[in-house]
């Protein structure tokens, strides 16, 4: 997610999301592809957040 709030006081929020396949889980490739879109934001005057996730999901009714 990255936010301005530059744009005249009107706050701009935009979210990124980065999926990397399961089998390339474990050797760094996702983390990497998340450092980097952040490193770029942070350059260009945004703020980073990261989330991370387990991949897992559970439906509740």
């Amino acid at each position: 997610m990255a936010i301005d709030e530059s744009a005249e006081g009107r706050l701009f929020l935009n979210f990124e999301l980065l999926n990397v396949d399961k089998a390339y889980g474990g050797r760094g490739i996702a983390s990497m592809l998340v450092q980097q879109s952040c490193n770029v934001a942070r350059t260009q005057g945004f703020t980073c957040l990261v989330a991370e996730t387990t991949g897992k999901r559970s439906l509740t009714q």
